[in-house]
């Protein structure tokens, strides 16, 4: 079952985890709520000062996703793995490095389930009440591929132009859609593109509302040289 994340509830996690897998050792952080698209948890500190241990500890949750509490549970899980690292100034040798990994394979033993990173492709956005209209370029390639990007509308005539300009765009072409699956995309304000197979763009410039016709380069005319 989807949960409506709150500070409160991420404070009742905290304790609970706190007590069952870290003997209690982990004073609360603060907890921060944010917007991103990529980056589920975060935890992050201050370095006091002549290196005298660290301060300000933060754990910082997305809410873009509808998520379970188990799959929250387990974002906060990571973030208090790192905490507890840095705050026993045990020093790995990368973010997810052996000993993350053998405190995560601890907890995991336990009943957890926490990984290193996560696939968020088939998630769904939370806090969709309505729906969003985008503007979606749909392009193909001189070589043959298949690019869609979604664009800052007051970019239009930038990221036309940085089509025309290319050679190694073939068509394009603009659409408007309110379809959720673009929701992972990034709103661009120059040409940037990401390249999909041909099955799924075909499908979604079939469902999409055309707002132009296809535009096409031209080949050059062997007498302009």
């Amino acid at each position: 079952m989807k949960c409506y994340i709150t500070i409160e509830l991420l404070r009742s996690l905290f304790y609970v985890l706190n007590r069952d897998y870290f003997d209690s050792d982990l004073p609360e952080p603060r907890f921060i709520l944010t917007r991103s698209r990529t980056i589920l948890g975060q935890f992050c500190c201050k370095r006091k000062s002549f290196g005298r241990g660290t301060k300000d500890h933060t754990i910082k949750v997305s809410t873009y996703y509808d998520i379970t509490e188990e799959t929250l549970r387990d974002i906060v899980a990571h973030e208090m793995i790192h905490y507890n690292l840095v705050l026993n100034n045990l020093r790995d040798a990368s973010p997810h490095g052996r000993m993350f990994c053998w405190e995560m394979a601890r907890l995991n033993a336990a009943g957890l389930n926490i990984s290193i990173r996560a696939d968020t492709s088939q998630w769904t956005v939370a806090g969709r009440n309505h729906k969003r209209e985008r503007l979606v370029m749909a392009l193909t390639s001189s070589d043959g591929r298949y690019m869609l990007t979604v664009v800052n509308p007051k970019y239009v005539q930038t990221v036309t132009q940085q089509a025309r300009d290319s050679r190694g765009v073939a068509t394009w072409q603009w659409f408007s859609t309110d379809d959720d699956r673009f929701a992972g995309f990034s709103v661009v304000r120059t040409l940037r593109v990401r390249f999909v197979p041909k099955e799924e763009f075909e499908h979604q410039t079939s469902a999409m509302k055309p707002l132009t016709e296809i535009f096409r380069h031209t080949q050059p005319d062997p007498n302009d040289y």
